[in-house]
């Protein structure tokens, strides 16, 4: 006669009843005012990011002409300082998006006033070096701007800043 031991042993593995939460991740946006800093993490660097000041109107050139017919040029001013390990070498106006009346403000390339010039075009900027500079967009007339949104890697990186506006 054989005999078969058996026991509490299944082939059935046993689902958790509840699905425990994930690990804190950085991916939550930041969220801040006028001069509150916010650090952002991309693909490659790091980067402390200050909105200092909403200009609006934005002063320009003579040459800069609205595209839309009642618009206006407003300019967001960033304080940024590379706190990582490599070199933050992008477009600041990429990295923006700037939101009025509930939709996004249109990116513009100014050649005159605070918000004209290279900055927003292109930046590098080493580990531990810091910038200013203002980014441009184009609202309509009647829209007040009432968020800023940075985000490294052209705007695709998980981590966002908003800071609110007014």
């Amino acid at each position: 006669m054989v005999t078969v031991a058996v026991s509490g042993c299944s082939l059935l593995t046993r689902e958790p009843k509840s699905i425990p939460p994930p690990p804190n991740s950085d991916t939550t946006p930041d969220r801040g005012g006028i001069g509150t800093p916010i650090t952002l993490r991309g693909e490659e660097t790091e980067l402390e990011v200050r909105v200092t000041r909403l200009i609006d109107p934005a002063p320009v050139s003579p040459a800069d002409q609205t595209l839309q017919p009642g618009g206006r040029f407003v300019g967001i001013e960033l304080a940024l300082r590379n706190i990582g390990m490599a070199i933050y070498s992008e477009s600041p106006l990429s990295d923006s998006k700037l939101l009025a009346g509930g939709s996004e403000a249109d990116p513009v390339n100014l050649i005159g006033g605070p918000c004209g010039g290279r900055f927003p075009l292109h930046l590098a900027l080493r580990p531990g070096a810091r910038a200013r500079g203002c980014v441009p967009f184009e609202v309509r007339d009647a829209l007040r701007p009432s968020r800023f949104r940075f985000a490294l890697d052209s705007g695709f990186a998980t981590e966002v800043g908003t800071w609110r506006l007014g």
